[in-house]
């Protein structure tokens, strides 16, 4: 889903303690029979990583919007960058972002929403139009609802995952004390995360169901999940 090709240089910002880093480090770019390329920094600075996409002629990055935020402080234009294809994860991607990287280097920022228990989900795959504010369009091998409280489709509801046929990318359930696994639901696995499905499918983020959320690619307490 984030269009590796053979040969292609791919560089994947994320914290080794998120599933993300496996998938999109190592799994991806594995498959497709592409380079994994890792840069180390003690503390994040976005223009000496643009440096290093630059200079090492990176093609194609995956990057939380915490640091796509931070890129586009810089002027974009001043680096020549190799890339072909930009992707975003890990926390909703403002559509002022996606505008500010398309000016610049003519690259379309995609959007993909995910968890460590299913990997990603929900995406602008390549060749979907991207609907700016959206995660995209559910994708291959995940049927996704959005379901209220009383497990009935609704057009703003609770992101669940159909159990039938159970997804090869969802996890087997939650380890308990005992190593058995607590079970995920009957019907469907429910998310936590609470998104708008428009006319065409595309699904916007609007908050979490409980308390917890990821900003700048860490989780922290919310007394409210309807904010955005």
């Amino acid at each position: 889903m984030l269009g590796l090709q053979p040969g292609d240089l791919h560089l994947n910002i994320s914290s080794p303690g998120w599933a993300k880093h496996a998938y999109s480090c190592f799994f991806a770019p594995w498959n497709a029979a592409a380079t994994v390329f890792i840069a180390n920094q003690p503390r994040f600075d976005a223009k000496g990583m643009l440096d290093t996409i630059a200079v090492n002629r990176v093609t194609t990055i995956c990057a939380p919007p915490t640091v796509w935020r931070m890129f586009v402080q810089e002027d974009l234009k001043a680096w020549n960058v190799s890339l072909r294809e930009v992707c975003s994860a890990g926390e909703p991607l403002n559509p002022e972002v996606i505008e500010q990287v398309r000016a610049a280097w003519g690259l379309t920022v995609r959007d993909f929403y995910g968890q460590t228990e299913t990997t990603s989900q929900i995406g602008n795959r390549p060749g979907v139009t991207v609907k700016p504010g959206s995660m995209g369009l559910p994708l291959p091998g995940y049927r996704i609802r959005t379901l209220d409280a009383d497990g009935c489709e609704a057009g703003e509801g609770e992101l669940c995952i159909e159990l039938e046929p159970r997804p090869a990318g969802l996890m087997l359930g939650y380890q308990q004390e005992d190593s058995s696994f607590a079970p995920l639901g009957t019907i469907a696995y429910r998310t936590g995360d609470v998104a708008m499905r428009d006319a065409e499918g595309y699904l916007t983020f609007i908050g979490r169901a409980d308390d917890v959320f990821k900003a700048a690619d860490y989780p922290s307490a919310r007394s409210s999940w309807k904010a955005r």
